[in-house]
């Protein structure tokens, strides 16, 4: 499908299509798969539109892009696939995006579900190891395809020019939409103390703390992410 800045997106749509949608936003070097075991159950339920972001999966890369050019081409794709109301799951970098969607789109969005992220991505340790090496990533691609999904030269030009720009700790006082946020307690990308940070400034989040927790609770803790998510969609209303 076209995007507003005129490239094509690889989009996913599974499940039921009178459901209600969720929209699925992976983080940086991701894809739609690190999503799998969610559409497994959340398809028998939901509508599912899961996107991979430019330069990631089978989207390709335009060239250097800020976050807003991510904004508008998730904006294109709802605006494409969605026609109602509908409820985003953002993941690290995808939780970026769905806070700024969120905010954009105001009550089309009737909920939020944010994943091992918060308002900006710290440039500690990991972050600046993964800045010098970023180049390299599609070798780990070789090997981890569902894991790292992007080219070096996107790796490198998201972690050098996109990420340092993502800050959206003013948005969160004004989320007024069912939030579920989960964090990971030994996530060495964003920090979990961050992410409780957040889901203290959204009215009404509920937040929980995974003990043994990495950065992708999707794949680390799928069962206890369902059990979560069930009582997160239970608290959305639809009409």
């Amino acid at each position: 499908m076209k995007s507003p800045p005129g490239h094509w997106l690889h989009v996913l749509e599974a499940g039921q299509s009178e459901a209600p949608t969720l929209l699925l936003l992976h983080g940086a070097a991701g894809s739609w798969h690190n999503f799998r075991l969610q559409i497994e159950w959340l398809q028998h339920s939901y509508r599912i539109v899961s996107l991979d972001l430019r330069g990631h999966g089978l989207s390709p890369w335009p060239g250097t892009s800020h976050i807003e050019d991510f904004v508008q081409d998730v904006l294109g794709v709802v605006e494409a696939r969605v026609p109602g109301p509908f409820a985003i799951v953002g993941h690290s970098f995808g939780g970026c995006l769905a806070t700024m969607v969120a905010d954009r789109l105001g009550s089309r969005v009737r909920g939020l579900t944010l994943l091992n992220t918060a308002g900006e991505i710290p440039r500690g340790p990991l972050f600046r190891f993964l800045k010098l090496f970023a180049r390299f990533s599609h070798w780990v691609a070789q090997i981890e395809p569902y894991w790292i999904s992007c080219h070096g030269r996107v790796a490198h030009d998201l972690l050098w020019d996109t990420l340092p720009a993502w800050n959206t700790w003013n948005l969160y006082p004004g989320i007024q939409v069912p939030t579920l946020v989960l964090a990971g307690r030994r996530d060495s990308l964003i920090p979990w103390r961050s992410s409780l940070r957040m889901a203290a400034m959204i009215p009404g989040a509920m937040s929980h703390l995974i003990d043994d927790g990495a950065h992708v609770c999707m794949w680390e803790s799928p069962d206890l992410l369902r059990s979560h998510m069930e009582a997160w969609l239970a608290r959305l209303d639809w009409k």
